[in-house]
């Protein structure tokens, strides 16, 4: 817990210090040669709206997304699905080590599992590197039979990821990657509860700075809608191979239904977001450290009378917390306007 605590509060710092949400990346999309023409294969799709999203998982091009699917995953916490990250390679690359095992000798598998994890590395997305340059770690830890401890390879992986210059491509990428993947190694032993309550007070450090919101019923409707990605991850790779050559669409019934469920979904989350306050933040943290329930409990308690609280216990800018401060919804009802 107290590594889980340390990752919170080093990527607080990191957030005052760099304040990576007020200033756009600099970086450029890169073209991806490995991927079939966008065109043919958004073409491929007898719905293109279906086609950009696959589009859009595989490549984090949203572009041509409409913003109320934007806004339906958004309110799911799901927009990250639309940024490549370590999640989308387990996915893809878990058929392809499936099938590689059942055929193959151990030590080949070993160093193929290796090979492909390496060359994984110069995809365009940051996050994938940097999940890559943990994975290559952990394989090193493993054939070297050395003693090191999973949280300091995780160290390391950023001390890496940042003199190789990601953390001045992307900060807020940087600081994302870092909290999101420090929360799942510092709790990967506790119980399915500690885990969710630990991505909610990930989510909501984030949203005591950048001014948005987060849903625990969210957090734990996604819990299934995740299972479903990765099986459109790990199901991805042959359908980029025989699409050309298989008319009939299948990859299409499995985004249709994907979307079907994170619109469903959606519509049960609204009015259960809120933003962070200093309460719920002190209490989530002494909650984590001393694992007293009371303290869980006083918390929410705290926070849901807020309504007249001054604007310093509130999240997000000056201007708009006294706006925000009672967790009415106004915030979802001017975005939908404005989109």
């Amino acid at each position: 817990m107290k590594f889980f605590l340390t990752i919170l509060i080093m990527s607080a710092l990191l957030i005052v210090v760099g304040r990576p949400f007020s200033r756009p990346s600099p970086r450029k999309r890169e073209p991806l040669v490995f991927l079939p023409p966008k065109g043919a294969l958004i073409d491929s799709f007898e719905t293109a709206r279906n086609g950009r999203v696959f589009w859009g998982f595989l490549t984090g091009d949203k572009d041509a997304i409409s913003p109320k699917l934007k806004n339906q995953f958004n309110l799911m916490e799901l927009g990250f699905l639309f940024s490549p990250s370590g999640l989308h390679l387990s996915g893809f690359l878990l058929l392809l080590f499936f099938l590689s095992k059942k055929v193959m000798p151990k030590k080949v598998f070993s160093t193929f599992k290796t090979a492909v994890t390496f060359i994984c590395y110069f995809l365009p997305s940051l996050s994938i590197k940097r999940i890559v340059i943990l994975r290559l770690l952990i394989f090193f830890k493993a054939r070297f039979k050395m003693n090191w401890r999973i949280e300091s390879l995780f160290f390391v992986t950023f001390l890496l990821s940042y003199f190789l210059g990601h953390y001045s491509l992307s900060p807020a990428g940087f600081v994302m990657s870092f909290l999101f993947m420090g929360t799942f190694i510092s709790l990967r032993d506790q119980s399915r509860l500690m885990i969710l309550l630990g991505l909610f007070s990930a989510h909501l450090l984030l949203s005591a700075f950048n001014g948005e919101s987060v849903s625990l019923p969210a957090l734990i409707v996604d819990i299934p809608l995740l299972s479903f990605f990765t099986l459109i991850m790990a199901l991805s790779g042959p359908y980029l191979l025989s699409f050309r050559l298989v008319s009939f669409n299948w990859m299409e019934y499995l985004i249709q239904s994907f979307l079907w469920l994170v619109k469903k979904s959606s519509k049960l989350v609204i009015g259960t977001h809120m933003h962070a306050s200093l309460f719920l933040l002190l209490g989530l943290g002494i909650y984590f450290y001393k694992r007293d329930k009371r303290f869980l409990v006083a918390s929410f308690v705290l926070h849901a009378g807020l309504a007249n609280s001054p604007s310093f216990f509130v999240s997000g800018s000056s201007p708009q917390a006294p706006a925000l401060s009672g967790d009415k919804q106004p915030y979802y009802s001017e975005r939908r306007a404005s989109e």
